[in-house]
């Protein structure tokens, strides 16, 4: 179990720096808006942190998430061309980050507890 985490705290380390270089990246033409891109990134952001931190830290990985798409979209506003940093990307990217840990949260619940998955009763459940 130590071990597993110390793998995904690696790979959780190394998606956010591959998230921060591609920030700073300038984009051309892409097929992609960067409003559904951010939402994409910080939600794989906020999945990844959730697994790390554990479901009762849900509220961490999200506050970490949404720190870091308003830190991006501020280095951008200071380092990148005008019009680069949008403030459309912070509200995406938070949108995207609550959606992931709560998607999350709820995965891993459902998961811990199968007998609470079951929304059918079977027909001995019900004493006939």
């Amino acid at each position: 179990m130590i071990r597993a985490r110390s793998v995904l705290s690696v790979g959780v380390a190394l998606y956010l720096i591959a998230l921060i270089w591609l920030a700073f990246v300038p984009r051309g033409d892409t097929v992609i808006p960067s409003a559904a891109s951010a939402a994409l990134q910080f939600a794989l952001a906020s999945v990844l942190l959730v697994l790390v931190l554990g479901r009762r830290r849900w509220w961490v990985a999200l506050g970490f998430a949404v720190l870091g798409t308003s830190w991006i979209e501020a280095a951008q506003s200071v380092w990148m061309p005008p019009g680069y940093a949008l403030v459309s990307d912070v509200i995406a990217g938070t949108i995207g980050a609550t959606v992931g840990a709560l998607v999350t949260v709820a995965v891993l619940r459902i998961s811990r507890n199968p007998a609470a998955t079951s929304l059918v009763t079977e027909p001995e459940d019900l004493g006939a």
